[in-house]
């Protein structure tokens, strides 16, 4: 296919209308005109978040797709027959072609019969096209990702329907919770980290393998809140005196893969890594949480300069700040961060000095009102969807990964 305009394939030209970009997918509209003969529309769906000989570390993107390509096939958009066949292809045909096909096998035999064989499903189209599912562990990802598209099902909502939607959210049901509290419980069951350790095609790692090593214990604040080692964010120094541990993950923004970060304030024995991870990762925008708690909470450490057009200094790096913006519920600094020279020579890094803009909430009291205009003067510091923000708080998830949850959801 054409990445931009057309192109000729053997008698067709295959003309591209439209490109939507996802994190996980992308979905291009496709014209098929040959000389004589009526155009074809076409819809092309690329799932491009399945890493090359092994299995996603997720099943949510998977099914997300999959849950795409179902509404196009039910709503029967404009002239996309639905009736016609799905061509569905990977490099050798097999394996993540037959996953894809036995969930949607298996999804539309839960709608209309309400239940699910996947023994039978697996088995039929085996029989159609040899090591259609080529191991235990693409088996086992086919339970899962099941397991998630059932949960999601009657999730989805559109903008206009929100209200009535957290409206049913609220009703409590004969267990004595609300359906929302139990949905949220279904997530949290779906998450379990003893689930994810069996699908591993790495059977020499445990998830939180490198999270609790004697060494980078002292680097976590919290105990229950660790980076799993698909998610985790990876420090470089080449060199290899200092470790590649931080408690911090990737997460994924409406367009990208791993592209923003949630972590923790800085401990006292983090301060470098912290700046080591904003100037490797090149973050534009760090948004801070809980970081006036440092008065009475001895481990948030003093990662920034103490007063305006002043600088901090850790072992490798200096911080500086021009003076500080307020408003009703930020306070923002501009920060040029350097790395030492000596260091610098040493570890091969880019000499060029780090601009951030570093916003800092003052208030944990996160209203609807505060939350939002937060997020409206983030956006409005954004130059372009492709710049990195790092959200961190006290423990790296509460408000954190409520702010970047809203966000993307905000975005989609």
């Amino acid at each position: 296919w054409p990445e931009d305009g057309e192109m000729n394939v053997g008698e067709i030209t295959v003309k591209l209308t439209t490109t939507q970009v996802f994190a996980d997918y992308t979905i291009r509209r496709l014209q098929l005109i040959k000389k004589g003969k009526p155009s074809q529309d076409l819809i092309h769906f690329h799932f491009t978040a399945w890493p090359d000989k092994d299995i996603p570390n997720t099943p949510w993107g998977l099914v997300d797709f999959e849950q795409r390509v179902a509404s196009f096939d039910k709503h029967k958009v404009t002239s996309y027959t639905p009736t016609k066949p799905i061509v569905v292809h990977c490099s050798a045909g097999v394996g993540r072609t037959g996953i894809f096909i036995a969930l949607r096998n298996v999804m539309r035999q839960a709608e209309e019969t309400l239940h699910m064989d996947f023994f039978t499903t697996v088995q039929t189209l085996s029989h159609a096209r040899l090591n259609m599912i080529q191991t235990s562990n693409q088996y086992m990802f086919l339970h899962r990702a099941a397991q998630v598209a059932m949960l999601c099902i009657g999730t989805t909502v559109t903008s206009k329907d929100i209200e009535s939607r957290i409206e049913k959210l609220g009703v409590r049901t004969s267990s004595g919770q609300t359906k929302m509290e139990e949905e949220f419980k279904s997530i949290c069951s779906v998450c379990d980290d003893k689930e994810e350790e069996w699908i591993s095609e790495d059977n020499s790692y445990t998830v939180y393998e490198n999270s609790q090593t004697i060494n980078n214990k002292q680097k976590n604040r919290d105990e229950s809140i660790l980076p799993k080692e698909a998610c985790r964010a990876r420090l470089r120094w080449e060199n290899g005196d200092i470790g590649d541990y931080i408690n911090a993950v990737l997460v994924p923004s409406f367009i990208k893969q791993n592209h923003h970060i949630l972590t923790q304030l800085p401990l006292p024995s983090t301060v470098t890594d912290f700046w080591r991870l904003v100037t490797q990762y090149k973050v534009r925008i760090i948004v801070a949480f809980e970081v006036n708690m440092n008065t009475r909470d001895k481990t948030i450490a003093e990662y920034l300069p103490s007063s305006e057009n002043s600088s901090a200094v850790s072992p490798m790096f200096k911080v500086t700040t021009e003076p500080t913006v307020k408003s009703m519920y930020l306070k923002q600094q501009k920060l040029i961060v350097s790395m030492d020279k000596a260091l610098n020579k040493i570890s091969n890094a880019a000499s060029e000095d780090h601009h951030v803009i570093h916003l800092t909430s003052t208030t944990t009291d996160l209203d609807k009102k505060a939350i939002l205009s937060i997020i409206q003067h983030i956006r409005s510091l954004q130059r372009g969807q492709d710049e990195r923000i790092l959200y961190m708080c006290r423990n790296g998830a509460e408000y954190s990964g409520l702010l970047c949850v809203l966000s993307l959801l905000l975005d989609r």
